[in-house]
Parts: C-alpha cells; structure tokens; sequence
C-alpha cells in the first residue's frame, strides 16, 4: 500500500487519507472503459504492466469509500491485462495498445530488452498485482 495509506490505516491521519483517495481518483480517472484498462498516458491507447500493482489502491479506495467503482475498474483492468499481457511461456509484455474501439493491437517495451523480451520489474509488479487483486477479491 502506498505510504498514505498505511499513515491512515496506522496512525489515522486523516491528511494522509485524502492524499490516498485523491490518488485513487486520479487512477479512476485514467480509466479507460473503451478497452477497460488504464491510461499510462492518456495521450496514448495503451497500458503497462506493471499498472496491475494499482488495483490496490482502488481496492483500499472502494472499501474506505463505499464506492465500488474503484474496484469495479481495478477488476476490468486486471481482467484485460491478464487477457493480454500473459505470453504461453508465463512472461509478460510490457506495454500493451490498443486502437480507438478498445481491441488490443501491439505489444511493446520501453523497459525491456526487446519488445518479445520480458521486463523483470514489471513481471514481477504484475505477478505482485495479480496476487493482491485475488486477495481482495
């Protein structure tokens, strides 16, 4: 959990709690419910990996709110990036694209060796995510 939340869940600092939530609504608002994912950049169509380690956030969010849609899009997400983002050997990409109706087209990397490569930091932010995600769920 970032550390705001851990400063409200820990000590209830309410200032901390606030910055936590309006993170999550930034995320919530890099939702995009044309592909259902998030933005990386809303300049662009596409998500990276490691974004599934977000859906904490949204998790938190939902339950301290009473507002599912945070878990809502955390769960749309995940649900895209294990359909897309899982190669048959285990190993992730790292960025996946989309076009303007939400079908996925190209898989790249901007961390990674080569875009057929797999990025260990991101592999195991998705592998951490995914993890989390059941847990909450």
């Amino acid at each position: 959990m970032p550390s705001c939340v851990t400063a409200f869940e820990c000590a209830g600092n309410e200032i901390a709690k606030k910055r936590a939530l309006g993170a999550a609504d930034v995320l919530k608002n890099l939702f995009n419910p044309t592909g259902n994912y998030f933005y990386a950049f809303r300049k662009y169509r596409n998500y990276v990996v490691d974004s599934a380690f977000n859906s904490v956030i949204m998790h938190w969010a939902s339950r301290v709110t009473g507002d599912d849609s945070y878990y809502e899009c955390a769960k749309l997400h995940l649900k895209t990036e294990i359909a897309n983002s899982i190669r048959p050997d285990g190993s992730t990409c790292h960025q996946q694209w989309f076009d303007t109706k939400g079908n996925p087209t190209d898989k790249t990397t901007a961390q990674g060796y080569s875009d057929d490569s797999c990025w260990s930091r991101g592999q195991a932010w998705a592998m951490l995510g995914f993890a989390l995600h059941h847990r909450f769920t």
